[in-house]
């Protein structure tokens, strides 16, 4: 959809989806029928190692916009993993 509307848009990279980590909340509560499809086919194992990213978005021509953002976003998610204690 945001290729159809010619809209400015950049993925910033977080992490990696950890199956020991991410595993499926049997207690979750879906909020509709699509929710409750995407809850469902979750499956640890088969997305361990997937990239989980932040899409930025704005409308037509703000690339520079877009891309400021991403850098802001990006600067931060290396602040909050500097300052994370080792184990």
């Amino acid at each position: 959809m945001i290729n159809l509307l010619d809209y400015s848009a950049c993925i910033v990279p977080v992490i990696h989806v950890d199956k020991e980590i991410d595993i499926k909340d049997e207690n979750y509560v879906p909020t509709c029928d699509k929710d409750r499809e995407c809850w469902e086919s979750y499956d640890a194992d088969l997305y361990h190692g997937a990239p989980v990213s932040v899409q930025v978005v704005a409308r037509r021509l703000q690339e520079e916009k877009v891309l400021t953002y991403a850098e802001i976003i990006d600067e931060a998610l290396k602040l909050v993993e500097s300052s994370k204690l080792p184990n």
